[in-house]
């Protein structure tokens, strides 16, 4: 069994177990990450970033945001996560990480800053 198909079935074991707060759906979708976009993992506590990955002829910083299958039940089209605007990454990849079946869908893989609606942060004085 490869890493991405026992990560997957850590997921659905978890769920069965009830609805926890758990970054298993967050460690199974760096796994895919990895295996299948070659990421490298950044060190343990990384602000911002999950890892990178080598394409066209450079490193880029990749942030890798998980969501669940019964996350998108809850809450649909609104659905969101924030992204701090002076610290993008170059690569968004949002991956959609089932719990009722061992699997998974790309849901975005591009420019974090070509996503959604960028908060900006305003200081007041």
């Amino acid at each position: 069994m490869n890493r991405i198909d026992r990560a997957l079935n850590l997921v659905v074991q978890a769920a069965e177990l009830g609805e926890y707060d758990s970054n298993v759906i967050g460690m199974a979708a760096e796994v895919i990450a990895e295996v299948e976009f070659g990421m490298t993992k950044a060190a343990r506590g990384s602000r911002d970033i999950d890892g990178t990955w080598f394409k066209d002829g450079r490193d880029h910083t990749v942030q890798v945001k998980a969501w669940s299958e019964g996350r998108v039940k809850k809450y649909r089209q609104f659905t969101y996560f924030r992204l701090k605007e002076q610290s993008l990454p170059d690569v968004l990849l949002c991956i959609l990480v089932y719990s009722t079946k061992p699997g998974y869908e790309i849901i975005y893989n591009g420019e974090a800053s070509a996503v959604g609606y960028v908060e900006k942060m305003v200081a007041t004085a």
